[in-house]
């Protein structure tokens, strides 16, 4: 009985991470809008709908991953770029 309640204990612990990187993806691509990064954003919502239709209910989380850490590296980026347009 035990070894089913660390399974289910396991999935959900599972399901929430997933969720939360999904979530902090899709936040992140909708901060690139802010950022005037339309196009990039457009190619990022779009290779995310690809990797999440690809495997039906189990998505593959590492190619989210990647995309999430994609995204961040653009963000930091148009970041940096702000703060140097505004010394200027």
């Amino acid at each position: 009985m035990s070894s089913i309640r660390e399974d289910i204990l396991e999935a959900q612990k599972q399901f929430e991470d997933n969720s939360n990187i999904t979530s902090q993806l899709l936040k992140a691509i909708h901060q690139l809008y802010f950022h005037h990064r339309v196009n990039e954003a457009i190619e990022f919502q779009e290779r995310f709908n690809t990797i999440w239709q690809a495997q039906g209910q189990d998505h593959d989380m590492e190619a989210v991953k990647e995309l999430l850490a994609e995204v961040k590296d653009m963000l930091a980026s148009s970041r940096q770029q702000k703060e140097q347009d505004h010394e200027i």
